[in-house]
């Protein structure tokens, strides 16, 4: 396969190379930042709307928050 000269390649080409199996279904995990914090109840409730559910992250010592959503 050919895969972009870039980071996401970079990964892409890794999971290749250790034999991962490109044609399973799999859930994967997006993690949205926001500019602000809190987002509104308009955003998280479109996200719902789109992904099902979502996990709400909020800031904490280590870094700012975000939203979890699985496809």
């Amino acid at each position: 396969m050919s895969w972009p000269e870039d980071a996401d390649g970079d990964v892409l080409r890794r999971l290749d190379e250790q034999g991962f199996d490109f044609s399973s279904r799999l859930d994967i995990d997006f993690m949205i930042d926001f500019k602000g914090w809190p987002p509104s109840s308009k955003a998280i409730d479109l996200l719902v709307d789109k992904f099902g559910s979502v996990e709400i992250y909020d800031p904490d010592d280590e870094g700012q928050g975000y939203i979890l959503v699985k496809v």
